[in-house]
């Protein structure tokens, strides 16, 4: 019988990338706190102006003052096909030295990405979406708690609704909201209503606007979504999805219009669905299949190369006035 091999261990090399700085920041901290608790030196780099010999010199040299050694290099454009002169030097990478690239630009092709990936491990931190709400409330009501805290699931919904999913800003308003109540144990929604200050303009808060057919303020949350670089079609498909989610409610009886159960029919979670039925009341089955065909016209319109400004504003006018 042919003898097995050992299974190969993955290298000490980690690439961390994506559009949500907080979560890479918390991995990062927890990786060097161990190094830390370990004895390990930590060296770190400015990739923005990489010079790689320096680089390479710290990457093949042992620490003189402790045991093992953590490189840190970020800001590192995957574009510029430099780094992949790495490769050779991660390939005889001493064992007492371990690495992490912090992209801050990114080619999927890049020969450096792939090395990792299959040497070491690549982790993409996503931001989480407009329908991962539950999961967002979820980390608030954990943040909150690991700081001696306690938040009853409304507070925090709030805290979502005000301020947005991006976690560096909600994490920089929980210890403003901490800070604030002292010795007080909970933080309560009017904590929430009185501290927070407002994020970026989240779709939920159109859809809002656009439930009021308060058309000024649909107007203004959209340029501020638009001059945030919203994906249109990503917003338009989420309206879509909104409401195809009130007119399937309209349509079911009463006890079939569980948040859980229709998410269970139509896909989608929980959260995402509460938020679209809070405004189901102020529709009737028409006005929701003609919002519907007015989404579609626009999503078509665009795709035609209409000028993206207008065809919004158009689309607006029409959920909030019918015309």
């Amino acid at each position: 019988m042919e003898a097995r091999r050992p299974l190969e261990m993955p290298k000490p090399i980690f690439l961390f990338y994506g559009d949500e700085d907080y979560l890479i920041g918390e991995k990062i901290n927890a990786l060097r706190q161990k190094a830390k608790e370990e004895g390990a030196s930590i060296e770190q780099i400015d990739g923005a102006e990489p010079e790689l010999e320096t680089i390479i010199n710290i990457l093949q040299t042992n620490s003189l003052f402790a045991a093992s050694k953590l490189v840190l290099i970020e800001r590192v454009d995957l574009k510029d096909l430099l780094w992949d002169a790495l490769i050779p030097v991660l390939g005889n990478l001493p064992a007492s030295i371990s690495v992490i690239f912090r992209a801050s630009d990114l080619s999927k092709k890049a020969k450096l990405l792939k090395y990792v990936d299959e040497h070491g491990e690549v982790v993409e931190f996503k931001s989480y979406a407009e329908w991962e709400g539950d999961l967002v409330v979820a980390w608030i009501m954990r943040t909150i708690t690991q700081n001696g805290k306690t938040i009853a699931r409304p507070a925090a919904e709030k805290l979502l609704e005000v301020c947005g999913s991006g976690l560096c800003k909600l994490s920089s308003e929980i210890d403003k909201i901490i800070t604030y109540v002292g010795d007080r144990a909970e933080i309560t929604e009017n904590d929430i209503i009185s501290l927070a200050a407002p994020g970026e303009s989240s779709v939920f808060a159109l859809s809002k606007a656009l439930s009021e057919k308060s058309l000024k303020d649909a107007l203004t949350i959209f340029h501020q979504l638009y001059r945030s670089k919203v994906d249109l079609f990503y917003l338009l498909s989420l309206l879509a999805s909104q409401y195809r989610v009130m007119l399937f409610a309209l349509g079911s009886h009463p006890r079939e219009r569980a948040p859980q159960e229709i998410a269970r029919k139509l896909g989608g979670s929980p959260f995402f669905i509460r938020k679209c039925l809070e405004n189901v009341g102020k529709y009737s089955a028409a006005e929701l299949q003609d919002d519907l065909a007015a989404i579609l016209e626009a999503d078509l319109s665009l795709k035609s190369g209409s000028p993206p400004v207008p065809a919004m504003e158009m689309l607006f006018c029409s959920l909030c006035t019918g015309k």
